[in-house]
């Protein structure tokens, strides 16, 4: 198992974070700072599923709480700046990288139960693996977050 592509996905993330907010773009459903709580829930689902998986229980991986504007708003509240809210984002990108290298090859690629929605609409709704999972994080969902975090400070 392979987390070299999600490790640089996460370092461009970080990389791109750390040159700061910039503000919204118009069209943009998203500050910067609700963009990085996001990935930040997203990292606590996927660790979550990782860990059920370790400890022999039922892993499920559903979205649902990475859309929530309320979860997202306090969790940007928690960091208390901008340069919080970057070291909570790489914390959390070294505790997923952590937490999948613990995974075995078997439990990697084990489907799991999933459902992802994103702005509402229902993405997936079939059992995947977390390998699976991981490679769409580090191929789309992080590089789409980067080009909205760039997109912010060029606006």
């Amino acid at each position: 198992m392979d987390l070299t592509q999600l490790s640089q996905a996460y370092a461009q993330l970080v990389a791109e974070s750390e040159m700061g907010p910039g503000r919204p773009a118009p069209g943009t459903e998203w500050r910067a700072e609700i963009v990085l709580a996001h990935v930040i829930v997203n990292d606590r689902v996927l660790m979550g599923a990782a860990c059920d998986l370790l400890d022999g229980l039922g892993a499920v991986i559903d979205n649902r709480s990475t859309q929530s504007l309320a979860y997202l708003e306090a969790v940007a509240g928690a960091a208390q700046s901008w340069t919080g809210l970057v070291a909570t984002v790489s914390q959390s990108a070294r505790e997923v990288i952590a937490v999948m290298a613990s995974l075995g090859p078997e439990l990697f690629s084990r489907p799991l139960p999933t459902r992802l929605i994103d702005a509402g609409v229902v993405q997936v709704d079939r059992p995947m693996s977390l390998e699976e999972l991981l490679g769409i994080h580090a191929s789309f969902h992080l590089p789409s977050h980067i080009r909205q975090l760039a997109t912010c400070r060029q606006a």
